[in-house]
């Protein structure tokens, strides 16, 4: 009777075992979180996410060659909006030059304009002193001879500021003749610089359209917020988001990384950023 009694005993006991496991269970609801810390901040990514960690430490390696994917497609993109870039500065810069030389043409212009003006106050003074001379020749009386020698006198030095005024005339005429030709090469420079930078923009946009659907097929293949974190780093780094830790030292900064980081770094099992530039690191096989 004993060791009948011994077996209930252990069968009761099990099914307590079995009752407190399944009401821990109920409980403790989904699958803990994976926690992919680095300093200053952490990402908590649901266990099974997307698929993506059902196979455990492998599919987070997976995730990180991932990234590398995805910051080659966001290096192609930024090489192409740099050339897109350069070709629309360069059409600004055209049409800068067009501007600065319009202006120059019309600066000419004005200068010249007031060069003949003054021209013209030249001779109408000479005339005026000349006639005044017809008249005071006249008269015998001393007086008007020393006025007439006066005004001869103002003559001659007209007569040479008219000259040198003519030469100013003909050297601010051949001077718009120049700016005027500066300016119609600068509007054919410009022009030809606004289609180079439509054929570039044209071009840059038909060539991110496959990278840009490449982007989104490697990018579903990413936890969120794994590829939130890259894109934090990637604002701050442009195309160089990631980085390896080479001898103890960040790729990207240079800074040196303790041991326990690297180690941290070369089991590829969560997401490690630099604590100096907060490059994300890594430790690919095939880089």
């Amino acid at each position: 009777m004993k060791p009948v009694k011994a077996a209930k005993t252990s069968t009761s006991k099990t099914k307590r075992r079995r009752l407190v496991c399944n009401d821990a269970t109920q409980r403790r609801g989904p699958p803990p979180a994976l926690f992919i810390s680095w300093p200053r901040s952490k990402v908590c990514v649901a266990a099974g996410a997307a698929g993506v960690l059902n196979g455990g430490m492998s599919n987070f390696a997976q995730m990180l060659d991932s990234l590398w994917v995805v910051q080659d497609l966001d290096q192609q993109i930024l090489a192409l909006k740099e050339r897109a870039d350069k070709a629309a500065k360069e059409a600004r810069h055209a049409n800068d030059r067009h501007a600065k030389a319009v202006a120059a043409s019309g600066a000419a212009l004005q200068n010249l304009a007031a060069a003949k003006a003054k021209q013209s106050e030249i001779e109408a003074e000479i005339k005026r002193l000349e006639k005044r001379v017809r008249q005071l020749e006249g008269d015998a009386a001393a007086s008007s001879v020393d006025a007439v020698a006066k005004h001869r006198a103002q003559i001659d030095e007209l007569e040479t500021l008219g000259l040198e005024q003519i030469e100013l005339v003909q050297a601010l005429e051949v001077a718009l003749v120049q700016s005027k030709q500066n300016a119609e090469a600068e509007q054919l420079k410009a022009a030809h610089q606004a289609e180079i930078a439509a054929k570039e923009a044209d071009f840059v946009a038909k060539a991110m359209e496959p990278l840009a659907r490449t982007m989104q097929e490697v990018g579903a293949t990413i936890a969120p917020e794994v590829l939130t974190t890259y894109q934090s780093a990637n604002g701050r780094w442009p195309g160089k988001a990631l980085c390896r830790v080479v001898d103890s030292y960040c790729e990207g900064c240079r800074a040196e990384i303790n041991q326990q980081h690297v180690v941290r770094v070369k089991a590829r099992a969560e997401i490690i950023r630099c604590p100096h530039c907060l490059r994300i690191h890594d430790a690919p096989v095939s880089k």
